[in-house]
């Protein structure tokens, strides 16, 4: 075989304190300096991997304040409750003042998953019917922009969905239930949202085109300020009828840790 060429000293070996340099340091900086190839394969290394460094730290600092704009900027209540069936006005009245002691605001409105066609996509998205009670409990807004309730035959879409499937504002799209039922509305306003996919309905487009009265079986709760969250659910979990309740903190908490 072929004889390696002569070993060269490199210049730090000139130095005072080349001498206390251990020897497997000594190797690496010999090869660093008498080797460009290897020397550019450690600049490539190390650069790919600060960069790799620079963009998460990046992403974590864009991406963590969607919990604070979320749950204080669009999502203003703090108790969700779903019930077993609907709630017609007497049972709603009786919910109310079972629970006042604890409660600020309360509003009631149909909730249920459904697809939205557009444009031969298909996404599943939360339907939500409610008057403009609504915007109690929920801000709906495109940057610095208050968008109003939808009319009949009129939705609102979140930003998140409607990016993901090119809906835009005036666009027509398909709502298809779990029965099969469809119903056409055309987007009034698409607003900021980042957690879970949501298309905001009035009720009267359920009555039109559907023909009959959507169920009331959700409740959006705000509680009051000398009141603690988890304890009031607590206490409104005990409500006949009721199936389920969120308290937003724990969704949140939730969101943040997934993040």
């Amino acid at each position: 075989p072929k004889p390696p060429t002569s070993g060269r000293k490199i210049f730090l070996e000139f130095l005072p304190f080349w001498e206390k340099i251990s020897f497997l340091n000594k190797v690496m900086l010999r090869n660093i300096f008498r080797y460009h190839q290897r020397l550019l394969m450690m600049l490539v290394g190390i650069g790919g991997c600060t960069a790799l460094l620079v963009t998460g730290f990046g992403v974590k600092d864009s991406i963590m304040d969607i919990v604070n704009i979320q749950f204080e900027e669009v999502t203003l209540y703090d108790i969700e409750v779903r019930f077993g069936e609907g709630m017609n006005p007497e049972a709603q009245q009786e919910f109310r003042s079972e629970i006042a002691r604890y409660v600020d605001k309360i509003g009631f409105a149909h909730q249920t998953s459904v697809e939205m066609d557009f444009d031969n996509q298909t996404k599943d998205v939360i339907l939500i019917a409610s008057d403009k009670s609504m915007e109690q409990f929920m801000d709906f807004h495109t940057g610095d922009v208050s968008l109003r309730m939808p009319g009949a035959g009129e939705a609102l879409l979140s930003v998140g969905i409607a990016d993901k499937m090119g809906v835009s504002v005036g666009d027509t799209v398909t709502i298809r239930d779990p029965d099969m039922r469809c119903m056409t509305v055309t987007i009034s306003g698409i607003y900021d949202n980042h957690v879970n996919n949501y298309i905001i309905i009035h009720p009267q487009t359920i009555q039109d085109q559907w023909n009959e009265t959507p169920e009331l079986q959700m409740a959006y709760i705000s509680i009051k300020d000398d009141q603690d969250a988890h304890y009031a659910a607590t206490r409104v979990a005990t409500y006949g009828g009721v199936m389920n309740v969120t308290v937003n903190n724990d969704l949140a908490a939730q969101v943040n840790s997934m993040l």
